[in-house]
């Protein structure tokens, strides 16, 4: 029976209302809920629905990379979304540095962003981007003349319909959303609005799925065509910027920072902001701009389940909880020694005595032999320092073996992570740098029979492998 309706569908284009038709359960943004703006609507679909929503995902999975510009990273495939912060850090670096202009660094929040999206303009979207007409029939007859009910203390009550938005727990809405976005990504790199702009690399702005972080020149003629940009993207997508929550990020000394406030009707200014869960700021972070991630790990330690584990769960839950939560905030900024030492300590209260609060005891252990490899006689838990190195060695591989705009920019500004590191690369380049050099002494390289250029004697395989490159890439594969 299932797979004959989903057939049906497919030969008819035709989807029943009540196939369609969709229980809203209320889901609370944070513990201190009180009023309705404090929920997030998530749609729990029927399972007919789900599954030729899940067969048209996976057929536009594949696309998406080449229609969605590389400024993206959210949900499209061999994006990473962390790149987004890494680029963020290495702009605001750079930006601080340029003589003569001065940047901005907007942080847009979309107001409701699924649940206003106009489904006219998403269909006209997706035939300029060149979707075949039954695909977007399809995709009508499922985004379309569809009936809610709200989930109430587990009863479903009312049955309304909707004339706009996407339904948050479809596996369409994710792809439907981001074509939706790339719209505004055209209009912010083909019109008038001035980006970061350095000899051929341009770039104006990033994206993960709703998360919009805009860089301009600081001037108000510019912030004026922004904000132009925005009231047409308003009306034309039905997607509104939350000026209220929307922030903006100034360099020292500026004399016209009120105008351009003013002119962007946006008056949040801070020196620090929080994107993707990591803050980001002109300035290198203090100690202090880590306190919500040393706060984070100390309450999940702190929790009465510690007397509960044994020895070995504990270990498990450092690996899986504060390290992972280490580990993402290397995407955006270096650790202070400081900070680092702090981890050092409730993470080996928490192991060995399941206890923050205890004084001092004699550890069985130092925390350099723990954070060894178990073949080493350690416990296998990576330390910061760990973390750092392969993240660092991460970025190398993907910067000459990816396409996206982190990749463009590292290649662009630093050419090669084996070069010494100029006078004004940032922190993180620096520490990429160290990586490359400490890691070059470990590659095992093996010619084959694919390389682009022959190797005529020991002089020639000297000098490509001196390179250390993008053409010994190419040319030699790694043994494995």
């Amino acid at each position: 029976m299932v797979c004959n309706a989903v057939r049906a569908f497919f030969i008819k284009g035709y989807l029943p209302n009540g196939v369609k038709a969709t229980a809203l359960a209320l889901i609370p943004k944070h513990s201190n809920a009180s009023s309705l703006a404090d929920f997030r609507p998530i749609a729990l679909c029927n399972t007919i629905y789900k599954i030729i929503a899940k067969v048209l995902a996976l057929r536009i999975k594949n696309f998406m990379p080449l229609i969605i510009r590389c400024n993206q990273s959210g949900f499209i495939k061999a994006r990473v979304s962390t790149d987004n912060i890494l680029l963020a850090k290495e702009l605001l670096s750079y930006t601080r540095n340029v003589r003569g202009i001065k940047y901005f660094c907007a942080k847009l929040d979309i107001r409701k962003a699924f649940d206003t999206v106009s489904r006219e303009f998403l269909l006209k979207r997706m035939i300029q981007k060149g979707f075949p007409s039954r695909y977007v029939g399809w995709i009508k007859a499922c985004i379309n003349n569809v009936n809610f009910s709200l989930v109430i203390n587990g009863a479903l009550e009312g049955y309304f319909n909707t004339t706009a938005g996407l339904r948050q727990g479809c596996p369409l809405s994710p792809y439907l959303f981001c074509i939706v976005m790339d719209a505004l990504s055209n209009l912010l790199d083909d019109g008038d609005f001035r980006g970061i702009n350095v000899d051929g690399f341009a770039l104006s702005h990033l994206l993960y799925a709703d998360e919009v972080l805009v860089f301009g020149e600081a001037t108000v003629e510019n912030c004026i065509k922004l904000a132009n940009i925005l009231n047409v993207f308003a009306d034309t997508s039905g997607l509104k910027v939350n000026l209220e929550k929307s922030s903006i990020l100034l360099p020292r000394n500026m004399s016209n920072s009120e105008d351009i406030c003013q002119a962007l009707n946006i008056y949040n200014i801070t020196h620090l902001i929080t994107y993707l869960g990591v803050p980001l700021s002109f300035n290198r972070l203090r100690i202090s701009d880590f306190l919500p991630l040393m706060e984070k790990a100390t309450k999940k330690l702190s929790g009465w389940f510690a007397n509960l584990l044994s020895f070995a769960g504990r270990l498990q839950f450092l690996k899986f909880t504060i390290v992972n939560s280490i580990a993402y905030w290397i995407r955006g900024a270096i650790i202070p020694k400081a900070v680092i030492k702090y981890f050092k300590k409730i993470s080996s209260k928490f192991l060995f005595f399941g206890d923050l609060d205890v004084g001092k005891k004699l550890h069985m252990l130092s925390w350099e032999e723990v954070c060894k490899p178990k073949t080493y006689g350690g416990l296998g838990l990576p330390s910061v320092q760990a973390l750092q190195f392969a993240y660092n060695c991460s970025v190398i591989l993907r910067m000459y073996n990816s396409d996206s705009a982190l990749s463009k920019w590292l290649v662009y500004r630093y050419n090669s992570p084996w070069k010494p590191p100029l006078s004004l690369a940032s922190t993180f380049w620096k520490s990429v740098c160290a990586t490359a050099v400490a890691s070059r002494q470990k590659f095992k390289f093996k010619i084959h029979d694919k390389a682009p250029s022959p190797f005529f004697g020991i002089t020639g395989l000297i000098m490509i492998l001196s390179l250390i490159g993008l053409k010994v890439m190419l040319g030699i594969k790694p043994l494995i």
